[in-house]
């Protein structure tokens, strides 16, 4: 399983967020909803080639009609801080910037958190 993956299960642990998916928005949804995208994931080496370690940079987008809303689902997203897996052995809060989108009347706040994890060979 990817690591993105075992990261949305880590994300489905927090109740009352609705997960929009990967990088795009589902007509569909309704606010308030997440958008995940993965910002890089740089691969580290040694000696003897890969060492299947990576520090994956994650970008979570938050977004509601007030901002009170996307601030209590940000808030509940700092959590994710506690939280790994098999695969995922570190998260850490990197960055966090704030927003209103004029076109589509929403408050956005976007985490930019650090994810420490393992792969098997074929990416992450």
């Amino acid at each position: 399983m990817p690591m993105i993956n075992d990261f949305k299960v880590l994300l489905d642990s927090l109740s009352g967020i609705q997960k929009a998916g990967y990088t795009t928005v589902p007509e569909k949804y309704v606010p308030p909803y997440i958008v995940l995208t993965t910002i890089s994931s740089p691969r580290t080496f040694d000696h003897d080639g890969p060492t299947l370690t990576v520090t994956s940079r994650i970008q979570v987008d938050v977004y509601a009609t007030d901002y009170k809303a996307t601030k209590e689902i940000a808030i509940k997203l700092y959590a994710l801080q506690t939280q790994n897996s098999i695969k995922i052995s570190k998260i850490e809060l990197a960055n966090e910037a704030e927003g209103y989108e004029t076109e589509t009347k929403l408050y956005r706040i976007s985490l930019d958190f650090k994810v420490d994890h393992y792969e098997t060979t074929g990416g992450n």
